[in-house]
């Protein structure tokens, strides 16, 4: 029973940590990746929010300036996410990091 737990946990060679910049990029990808699919939700979502605000903000100028505001804001945070999300993927191509699977330039 002993000679079968020995083989079972016998290592051969040293155990090495993963490499830092392949778990970095992995992680990137994963964090990237979940970004650009919650971020088109979240636009929708304010943008509707914003048209619902503007609505109602029948006469009062505060109203519909928060509601551009928003509408406006909407806009840029959705743009940072696929510039994000196209930097990371060009990033990690041109640096021979596979972050999907695919062999090549993947966008």
């Amino acid at each position: 029973m002993l000679n079968s737990l020995m083989a079972v946990t016998d290592v051969s060679g040293p155990i090495t940590p993963p490499n830092i910049p392949d778990v970095l990029v992995t992680v990137l990808g994963v964090v990237n990746t979940l970004l650009f699919g919650i971020a088109p939700v979240l636009l929708v979502v304010m943008l509707v929010s914003a048209g619902v605000k503007r609505l109602m903000a029948a006469d009062n100028p505060k109203a519909v300036q928060d509601s551009n505001s928003t509408i406006m804001w909407a806009i840029v945070g959705y743009t940072v996410v696929l510039l994000s999300y196209l930097i990371v993927r060009l990033g990690a191509s041109l640096l021979g990091y596979d972050i999907d699977g695919k062999p090549g330039l993947s966008l």
